[in-house]
Order: structure tokens, then C-alpha cells, then sequence
């Protein structure tokens, strides 16, 4: 009995087949792994300047709670820009640590406070897109900040120490 011998060609085409489905596979799993890699990156980036700007509204508030002395703390309005003042004796001299809103951004500036206020000079905090503050009685602030990620938030500050009388 001879043995039926199957043409050359069916192996050839079976093994291509097995080939393109293994470059297929392949082609699929490095477009899923950059696509990955691209969605991570945006989620952290978008994260990591969220976290950026909810740190700096934290250093806004831990340094009115830092200052929280009597007539310390005070809300000012300069050049149609609020501005929070912090008070501050040192060698007999009044400094003021001002931080306000200008420009797209979160600014703060240490100066004598008989200075006259130029935002210019103010320190970049961070990016955000409004600011505002307003006393709602004494020794209490609101603060109401957009971020820029589209975010807002609205802060309460309730001092400890009494005014000075």
C-alpha cells in the first residue's frame, strides 16, 4: 500500500497562517501596551498637578493657622486685588507676608509692610484660574479658589485668637 503524499503547498500555507496570527497578536499587544502607556502618563499627570494645587491651597491655610495670632490676619484690597496679609514683627519693624491672586496664578510676597504692593514681584505658587477672599466676620474667611484642572473650591478659616481690643 503506498501512502498518499499531500503537496507541498498545504504546510506552506498553514505555517503563514500561523505566522500572521502571531504578528496580528503581536502588532495588538504593542498597541494595547502604548495605549497604556499613554493613558497612565495623562491620569498621573493630571493627578500629580491636582495634588500640586491642593498643596498649595493647604500652605494657604497652614499659614494663616501658623499666624493665628490677634491682628495678625487680614484681608486687604489693593489695585482690585484681594490680598491676604500676614502680620509679622521682627526687629521692630512690620513685615507682611501677602498672598493674592494675579495673572492666572496663586502669588505670595514677603515684604515690609510699608511697601507699596506691586504683584510683579510676588512669588508664583501655583496655576489657578480664580481667587477669592472675603472676611465674613471677624475671624472668619472664605476662600474660594477654581483650579485650573476645573475644580473649586470653597474653604472656611476660622481663626482662634481674639482681636486685640
Amino acid at each position: 500500500m503506498r501512502s498518499k503524499r499531500l503537496p507541498r503547498g498545504g504546510h506552506t500555507i498553514t505555517g503563514m497562517f500561523v505566522f500572521v496570527l502571531i504578528g496580528v497578536f503581536a502588532l495588538t499587544s504593542i498597541t494595547l501596551v502604548l495605549t497604556g502607556i499613554n493613558v497612565y502618563r495623562n491620569v498621573t499627570d493630571h493627578a500629580a498637578h491636582s495634588v500640586d494645587q491642593l498643596l498649595a491651597l493647604s500652605y494657604v491655610i497652614n499659614k494663616v493657622h501658623a499666624g493665628d495670632a490677634a491682628g495678625i490676619v487680614q484681608v486687604d484690597s489693593q489695585d482690585g486685588v484681594s490680598i491676604l496679609c500676614l502680620n509679622e514683627w521682627m526687629d521692630d519693624e512690620l513685615y507682611q507676608s501677602r498672598i493674592f491672586y494675579f495673572d492666572g496664578a496663586l502669588y505670595e510676597q514677603y515684604v515690609l509692610a510699608s511697601n507699596l504692593f506691586d504683584p510683579e514681584l510676588g512669588e508664583r505658587i501655583t496655576d489657578i484660574e480664580s481667587f477669592e477672599l472675603l472676611e465674613m466676620e471677624p475671624n472668619l474667611y472664605r476662600m474660594s479658589v477654581r483650579l485650573s484642572g476645573g475644580g473649586e473650591h470653597t474653604l472656611h478659616i476660622a481663626l482662634h485668637s481674639r482681636q486685640a481690643r
